[in-house]
């Protein structure tokens, strides 16, 4: 169970459900602890040009772009400062709200602000149809400072190339953080300078940049514990929360190896169910470990489409999960997997192609050294793990045991308010492969009375921007908090169309 809390700030340790054991425990942090995420001085918004990919000239004009200079250090202002990427998508209406909506992206490491054109013909007209729409890169992330180990997800994805044994990918990936951590000590970057607590410190920053009152929040995956955070840091600056795909409080009840399975379980159920699946793709869960068992045996080249930088990827076992893993996050990508899964127990290597390869440009589009940062530095299972060459979670999930080993002293954890005033909508998709439903409503109890959980069937991860349900509920509840939010569509979203 988790414990309740009552009007206290509880440390909550997320390690995205990697490798914890069943449980929560939280200890309570004074007030007076929080110290690290404090602003410090007003920070002030630089305007610059909008050179972003994609923008038309009917966009142009509802851009503002610039940066807002943050402390590296608050507790020492002589060490500088990053600048943080900031870009305003102003409502198409005249007159929007005044309370505009603050878009908190996932990873640690997921770039913001280059998907501007593509946010602003979805997000924009979905979560903040009467509001601007305010995109920031994290520290470390996208287009903000520090570039943090830019060569590391190329080495990974090397690393996966190879095509070798376990024990090895895993020394490799362990080699390579070490690197990253020797890069950033080369670089005067220090572990203290990066963590979820700071990264809510930034965004405080930001509001105040640029003249916000208060503000909504959308936050994604690993952003709903930046969200969590200023819910429990500045709760008076936040009018509304929605937490999309939630990461709970440490520690989680399930492992990364047990979210894959479970929704692996539930997409071999769908198919079974479904007539045009099972005719087609009859005895998928034994395709899939047939296809297991052949690649561990002996990996499958597969050529590589143009531009990632490597021609061939020699097929794992291991990096198989991996796409496998990435693919349960969308519908779209879940109708496609039953024949990827074939094709890898038959051998087809130029089936695979296309779902391998977008895996990669995702993963290459992250920032690999500012995942390890923030999580190196805030979570005690990554930060202590003895290392070990076994490998129980899908490479690419971030935990490797070991990898944090001498990174960093202790940071202030992410913290999680209890019974909060902020009202808050907790999306989870039902096949969700790395934050089932669990995880929401372990968040949801602590939060207490104000936060509302809506499960969506036949969805993975990003409950929002899988069905019109999920985009109907966020900009009804952002519209109205207080309101009574309705979950029926959730529960009538239909089922994947297999091909």
């Amino acid at each position: 169970m988790l414990a309740k809390a009552t009007g206290c700030l509880k440390a909550a340790m997320v390690p995205l459900g990697r490798g914890m054991a069943s449980g929560v425990v939280l200890g309570v942090l004074a007030t007076s602890g929080q110290a690290a995420a404090q602003t410090g001085a007003a920070a002030l918004f630089q305007q610059t040009p909008c050179d972003l990919p994609g923008i038309t000239p009917v966009l142009a004009p509802r851009l503002r772009c610039g940066t807002v200079a943050v402390p590296r250090d608050r507790g020492s202002p002589e060490a500088g400062t990053f600048r943080l990427a900031v870009v305003v998508i102003k409502a198409a209406m005249d007159r929007p709200q005044d309370d505009p909506v603050a878009y908190i992206a996932g990873g640690p490491g997921s770039p913001l602000t280059r998907r501007t054109a593509l946010i602003a013909q979805h997000e924009a007209e979905v979560v903040a149809p009467d509001r601007d729409l305010i995109l920031v890169d994290q520290r470390g992330a996208g287009r903000s400072e520090p570039a943090l180990c830019p060569g590391l997800a190329r080495r990974h994805l090397e690393i996966f190339a190879a095509g070798v044994e376990q024990q090895a990918l895993v020394r490799a990936w362990r080699e390579s953080y070490g690197a990253c951590r020797q890069q950033m000590t080369a670089a005067d970057l220090r572990p203290e300078w990066f963590g979820t607590a700071v990264t809510a410190a930034d965004f405080e920053a930001v509001r105040q940049a640029l003249g916000v009152g208060r503000w909504n929040i959308y936050a994604l995956s690993y952003g709903t514990a930046v969200a969590m955070t200023m819910m429990a840091l500045h709760p008076e600056s936040l009018r509304a929360v929605v937490l999309d795909s939630v990461l709970p409080p440490d520690p989680v009840p399930m492992t990364t190896s047990q979210t894959f399975g479970r929704a692996l379980d539930m997409l071999f159920a769908a198919c079974q169910t479904d007539a045009v699946c099972t005719a087609a793709h009859p005895g998928l869960a034994a395709a899939f470990d047939e296809a297991v068992r052949g690649l561990d045996a002996e990996p499958l080249p597969v050529p590589m489409p143009l531009g990632l930088g490597v021609e061939t990827l020699n097929l794992r076992a291991q990096v198989f999960r991996l796409v496998v893993n990435r693919a349960l996050y969308s519908r779209k990508a879940m109708a496609v997997l039953p024949g990827f899964i074939e094709a890898a127990r038959d051998r087809k290597a130029m089936a695979m192609q296309g779902l391998i390869g977008n895996t990669a440009r995702r993963y290459l589009a992250m920032s690999q050294g500012d995942l390890a940062a923030v999580e190196c530095r805030d979570r005690a299972t990554w930060r202590d793990a003895a290392p070990s060459d076994n490998l129980d979670d899908p490479p690419g999930s971030g935990f490797v045991a070991g990898m944090c080993k001498g990174w960093s002293t202790p940071g202030p954890p992410p913290v999680i308010a209890g019974n909060t005033a902020v009202p808050s909508l907790l999306l989870a998709g039902a096949i969700d492969p790395i934050t089932p439903p669990a995880f929401a409503h372990l968040a949801a109890a602590e939060l207490g009375a104000k936060a509302t959980v809506v499960e969506f069937a036949h969805v993975g991860h990003g409950a929002q921007q899988s069905s019109a349900c999920g985009e109907a509920l966020v900009a009804a509840f952002i519209r109205n908090p207080s309101g009574a939010v309705d979950p029926t569509c959730a529960a009538q979203v239909p089922p994947i169309s297999f091909r």
